[in-house]
């Protein structure tokens, strides 16, 4: 090639494409015009350039053929070189894309011309061949092609793949969030783009091989290698309506709640009732409109019959699953004793209530035994008599006060326990402390009771006065104890009083009032079952919390264990039985685990009080097992119903008509009337298409992870641009000579 003007132009050893014939190099390009910015290319010399020639001349290295053989750094280093001088080139390469279609369109002349204009950029970047050869320079690669057909191969995989790995598009990744999101992207990215790229230059360099020395071979190597990269393209652009859906729905979604979802969709598959996906993942993240509107159009459309097919196999999957696991959990109770669960709970309750008050009077007889003894000495013997005698005449004032006479059936009783027959078959009133308590405590059991049928209730004013009464004489009592005390200056009959008071009050009367007693007092299982296991714990008539409910249970299963395991058992079980059966239509009844779900554990409260009676009735490991069911059924709740087409819906087609190359070409053109319903056809075929993908999706036990990848599935396929941008350029092993030396086998 012989030399610029002035011997200073840069590009004069890079050869113009479509040189002279023979590939001679045409006219070196003229010199820099004055005050023009530095070429910053001009500092990279290509790889083996001889000086230059007299004249100013010079014989560049590129221009030759490649050395055959060499070492395997050289041949490694070629390959990498020319993949990353082909990203380089990238600019280049779509510069002169434009400039190539200019031409076509407005003639040689007039489309430079345009070019000019429009300063369409070829000459301000290197091209690939320059890029490369400044990469092996610095490198110290001599430019090598390997000698064997099948190492021409791996070296043309490499280069391809080295210049595939470009992370495009961008888009996807930087919507990702946090960094690692978005570097796992690019990475996936690039490593998609190096895997089409490997594909593509074995596909091209066969294709080369194969018509080698033929005018067809710089055609065949490009089309084999532009198949694969438009071939990744295509199958993108086909799975785009169901991409967009899904990447909506999932919008929001994390790897750690996709994750979670994953494990509930294994665990309904292994309890024999499998979950969809968009159920699973709204177990985890609550509902989600835009799962539930693709889930019901997929459902209603005609490709969805997967999915009608697993509703319609539900409710017997669910009955066998719900079979299975109580037979293994929660035993059914024998059918003879069933009917005596409410009285044999009622007689565990009671006798709960009996140890409790029984523990009571054993703590305290031995100082009220002390306070007896203190009290019946000649000295404090009339005094106690007096004491009583007093209370006898303030409790007959009070019944007096009674004009009716009603209540003296009820109150003689009281009165009467204060006396007993004496010697002279008179009576006498009462002075030991056993008999005292024993009457102050019938009259306030009786008090407490409701009235018997037939009997009225007594008067708050009157009962006062009798109450009055009575607290006047164990105060007397109390009192003449603590003057007769020789040691401090509290009788024992003070203490035996205020021990009383304070076990009745820290352990008697908490089981009285509280589910031991309620379940002592309910006639019915379901009641004591409500009582123990409200539906609403901290609002119920009887508020609760697991840990009362625990202790509650515990205290029952202790002293009738099967009482308290039937009681849950059977009202679980006729729960489920009663969800699956109330409900009337088929679509109902594939409703029915989650209606039992939402029966039984409908909100966190009651799910942590059941799980408290389960444990304690029947042990962790049998609420272990009937929780993983819980979740598989409460997941269901989340098919979305039936309903008319809303705006989410037309939407939702809208989506999953888009995808395919030809359909969209169709629906862009000004297409004639006639040509309509040709239109329409393909957008039903590409609806049914997308729709169908989907169904088989939300129905596959990797529904979850297959959705996910879908989701994120690029529009566009990772290092296609480089790979048709190179393929272009000619700078991928062959060019528009026939014969050339980077093709030549």
């Amino acid at each position: 090639m012989s030399g610029s003007v002035g011997g200073n132009d840069p590009w004069s050893v890079f050869p113009l494409a479509g040189g002279g014939p023979g590939g001679a190099a045409a006219p070196a390009m003229s010199p820099a015009a004055p005050g023009a910015a530095p070429d910053p290319w001009s500092a990279f010399p290509l790889a083996g350039a001889a000086p230059a020639a007299a004249g100013g001349g010079t014989t560049p290295a590129a221009a030759a053929a490649p050395a055959r053989g060499g070492s395997l750094y050289d041949l490694a280093g070629t390959a990498v070189s020319r993949g990353l001088g082909a990203i380089a080139g990238l600019p280049n390469a779509a510069a002169e894309a434009d400039r190539w279609l200019l031409r076509r369109l407005f003639g040689e002349e007039r489309g430079d011309a345009i070019a000019r204009y429009l300063d369409v950029g070829a000459d301000h970047a290197p091209t690939q061949q320059q890029a490369a050869a400044a990469i092996m320079d610095r490198a110290g690669v001599r430019e090598t092609e390997a000698e064997s057909r099948l190492g021409r191969l791996a070296q043309r995989g490499v280069e391809f793949a080295v210049g595939s790995a470009v992370p495009l598009p961008l888009g996807p990744a930087l919507r990702a969030g946090g960094l690692g999101a978005r570097l796992g992207e690019l990475g996936g990215q690039a490593v998609q783009g190096a895997r089409l790229g490997a594909i593509a230059g074995v596909a091209s360099e066969a294709a080369g091989q194969a018509t080698a020395g033929t005018a067809a071979e710089p055609y065949a190597r490009a089309a084999a290698g532009a198949a694969v990269p438009l071939a990744a393209g295509a199958a993108s652009l086909a799975n785009r309506g169901s991409a967009t859906v899904a990447r909506r729905a999932l919008e929001g979604v994390t790897d750690t709640q996709l994750a979670v979802a994953e494990r509930l969709m294994a665990q309904s598959r292994a309890a024999g009732t499998p979950l969809t996906a968009d159920e699973a993942i709204q177990q985890v993240t609550g509902a989600n409109q835009r799962l539930q509107t693709l889930r019901r159009t997929v459902e209603q459309a005609e490709q969805g019959a997967p999915l009608r097919q697993l509703m319609q196999e539900r409710p017997a999957a669910n009955r066998a699953a719900f079979g299975r696991m109580a037979d293994a959990e929660l035993p059914a109770a024998d059918p003879l004793t069933a009917p005596t669960i409410p009285a044999r709970l009622s007689a565990a309750a009671e006798q709960v209530l009996a140890e409790a008050r029984r523990a009571r009077t054993d703590a305290t007889r031995p100082i009220f035994e002390m306070a007896q003894r203190q009290l019946s000495t000649p000295a404090a013997r009339p005094q106690v008599r007096q004491a009583v005698e007093q209370a006898i005449a303030e409790m007959d004032q009070a019944i007096r006060a009674d004009q009716s006479g009603l209540l003296a059936r009820q109150l003689d009783p009281v009165r009467r326990s204060f006396q007993r027959p004496g010697a002279s078959g008179r009576l006498e009133p009462v002075t030991d402390i056993e008999s005292i308590e024993r009457a102050r405590r019938y009259f306030r059991d009786t008090l407490a009771a409701p009235p018997a049928p037939g009997q009225p209730v007594i008067d708050r004013e009157l009962a006062a006065r009798v109450g009055t009464a009575l607290n006047g004489l164990r105060d007397r009592l109390r009192g003449l104890s603590d003057s007769l005390a020789t040691t401090s200056g509290r009788g024992p009959y003070g203490v035996a009083l205020d021990r009383y008071a304070d076990i009745s009050r820290t352990q008697v009367e908490p089981l009285e009032s509280g589910l031991i007693g309620a379940v002592s007092r309910q006639p019915t299982a379901p009641g004591q079952y409500r009582t123990l296991v409200p539906d609403a714990p901290s609002l119920a008539a009887l508020p609760t919390t697991p840990a009362a409910t625990r202790q509650a249970v515990r205290q029952l299963a202790a002293r009738d264990p099967g009482a308290a395991q039937d009681l849950i058992s059977t009202y679980v079980r006729g729960a489920f039985e009663e969800a699956s059966q109330r409900l009337g239509s088929a679509g109902q009844r594939e409703q029915g685990a989650a209606g039992f779900a939402a029966t039984v554990a409908g909100n966190a409260e009651q799910r942590a009080v059941l799980r408290s009676a389960i444990e304690a009735a029947h042990g962790p490991e049998a609420w272990r097992g009937f929780e993983r069911l819980l979740d598989v059924f409460d997941a269901q709740q989340y098919r979305a119903a039936a309903g008319s087409q809303t705006t989410f819906n037309t939407a939702m087609r809208d989506d999953l008509t888009r995808g395919g190359l030809v359909q969209g070409a169709v629906a862009a053109a000004n297409v004639p009337a006639w040509s309509r319903r040709l239109r329409e056809v393909m957008e039903d075929l590409r609806y049914g298409r997308n729709v169908g993908r989907i169904a088989d999706i939300l129905t596959s036990a990797e529904g979850v992870q297959r959705l996910r990848a879908l989701a994120r599935q690029p529009a566009g396929s990772a290092g296609a641009a480089a790979i048709l941008g190179g393929l272009f350029a000619g700078s991928r092993g062959w060019s528009d000579a026939p014969g050339d030396a980077a093709t030549t086998p």
